[in-house]
């Protein structure tokens, strides 16, 4: 490709993927049923072709544009010359049929890129149109200061595990979109997302953020059908420790035929629980795909974090789902939560357990309420996340001065009109050393930071039981974790909080099993049964 040249290895992959295209017939089936395994572009997912093209087909028209025909240029790093151009041709959007490179001149640049890309767009749409009686959906710009950092990726990825892919693509892009490095134009809702994102994340890595969260997820290994008349898909997650405490997160992207499995021949009950044999795991989902995708589309349309009300939205939406069950998505085996009888018994006792009559418009408002009532519209919030399994003596009130060694992390939340507006990482050194006094570190952090309102003081495995009871397991009965973990809220080593506002008093001071039968109504509709 010249003398500014994409790894070897994606231009050798993104070949076979458009050979694999064009030897599609009119029906779009593949003729050669047997075909190879090609890497998903710039993924560590080796994948079928027939699943490459399946998943190209159906994310890059709802993800990033769903017309035709794409323009790829790499430019000098001041946006005034055109290093290289490749005109992409398809025949429907996300499905590659040709892919040709253009003279550099062919396009004449009278101004700096990046300064008047809506020009450049116009002016490449009127000569295209002239020279090759073509039109381009979208531009897609890679500054050529960015390729050794996307080739030296390139050479690493056919080594990475699912858990490195994941975290060094996020830093990748994370890298390339905050220094605009790579710029799609028209901007995508995903790209005007993400952009939006790393602006919030302020001073933090997203690669960070990803390895702190699989750090905290349990142990698990379960399968996905998302279900489709056109492409059914397998999703195998596994997460586990290794034999030396290395900790494993991989993921799998299967087609049935891959399980020897026939879509129209079981009903779909049966042919998770053929799935969910034939992979060995603990349990299995069904859903719809475009359930799933349509809720990531969601997600990226709105201001996630910055908007209150979109965010109250997109959580009913998620509360909805699942209490939907056996209508919109099952499990194998199925939950005893769900059994009637069990049900029945439970209620006696006072306790109204029905994830299918779960509150969804109900929580939200609790909730956002309750967030509006006692925090207000302005507020800075301090959270610092400390693992007591740090401390090198049993951790007590009495020694909880000497724990801040056990600080893992100090983020600090600027909350402005109800919606965040920053994140910002805190260096631990600058906590003050008594640990138990929260006044202490208010003040003086607020010297530094403006007024902080609110601290918040949570254990990380505190925060690892809420992910693992009241997420990855909520669906089951296991009592006696589930109030474990309300009790740990109630207990200062655990949790703290400062000023201590009526919830968190009322937290303290009423009984676990009291504090059950207070917000159980209020999360499930007890009227019906």
């Amino acid at each position: 490709m010249g003398r500014i040249m994409i790894y070897k290895e994606f231009i050798e992959n993104w070949n076979k993927i458009i050979a694999y295209n064009q030897r599609l017939d009119s029906k779009g089936q593949t003729i050669n049923s047997k075909s190879k395994e090609y890497r998903f572009p710039l993924t560590s997912l080796k994948l079928k072709a027939q699943v490459v093209h399946y998943l190209m087909k159906t994310l890059y028209p709802l993800f990033i544009n769903d017309q035709e025909n794409v323009l790829d240029l790499i430019i000098s790093e001041n946006g005034e010359k055109i290093e290289e151009i490749i005109f992409h041709r398809t025949k429907q959007s996300g499905i590659y049929h040709s892919s040709e490179k253009l003279s550099n001149d062919f396009f004449k640049l009278k101004y700096n890129l990046f300064k008047n890309l809506d020009s450049f767009f116009n002016d490449i749409q009127e000569k295209l149109l002239k020279k090759k009686k073509l039109n381009i959906s979208h531009l897609r710009i890679v500054n050529s200061s960015a390729v050794p950092i996307i080739n030296e990726y390139g050479d690493k990825i056919k080594t990475y595990s699912f858990k490195e892919f994941l975290i060094e693509f996020a830093a990748l892009f994370q890298k390339l979109i905050k220094e605009n490095l790579f710029i799609i134009y028209p901007e995508p809702t995903i790209y005007n997302f993400l952009k939006k994102f790393f602006i919030l994340l302020n001073n933090i890595d997203l690669a960070s953020i990803l390895k702190y969260i699989i750090s905290l997820l349990p142990n698990f290994n379960f399968a996905v059908l998302l279900d489709s008349d056109d492409y059914p898909l397998v999703i195998e997650v596994i997460r586990s420790l290794g034999n030396e405490g290395n900790l494993n997160f991989d993921l799998k992207l299967l087609g049935l035929d891959d399980l020897s499995l026939n879509s129209t021949a079981l009903d779909r009950k049966n042919l998770l629980k053929e799935i969910n044999e034939k992979l060995n795991v603990d349990y299995s989902y069904y859903v719809q795909q475009n359930q799933i995708l349509n809720f990531l589309s969601d997600i990226f349309e709105v201001e996630v974090l910055t908007n209150k009300e979109k965010l109250k939205l997109l959580i009913e939406k998620f509360l909805y789902g699942i209490r939907s069950y056996e209508k919109v998505w099952f499990k194998i085996p199925k939950p005893f939560s769900y059994n009637t009888l069990l049900r029945f018994f439970v209620r006696i006792f006072g306790f109204q357990i029905n994830l299918r009559k779960l509150s969804h418009w109900e929580i939200s408002d609790f909730l956002f309420n309750t967030l509006d009532f006692y925090f207000g519209a302005e507020y800075k919030l301090l959270i610092i996340i400390k693992d007591l399994d740090l401390s090198n003596q049993k951790p007590s009130k009495k020694n909880s001065d000497s724990l801040k060694s056990t600080i893992k992390y100090t983020i600090l939340f600027n909350v402005h009109n109800q919606s965040t507006r920053i994140i910002k990482l805190i260096n631990n050194n600058e906590i003050p050393s008594d640990l138990s006094n929260l006044p202490e570190i208010r003040n003086e952090l607020s010297k530094k930071y403006g007024y902080i309102n609110y601290i918040i003081q949570i254990d990380e495995s505190l925060i690892r039981s809420i992910i693992k009871n009241y997420i990855f397991e909520l669906t089951s009965i296991k009592a006696f974790a589930k109030i474990k973990v309300i009790r740990r809220l109630k207990n200062d080593l655990y949790f703290k909080m400062f000023p201590e506002l009526p919830p968190y008093k009322l937290l303290k001071e009423k009984g676990t099993l009291s504090l059950v039968r207070t917000f159980l109504p209020i999360f499930i509709d007890k009227h019906q049964f």
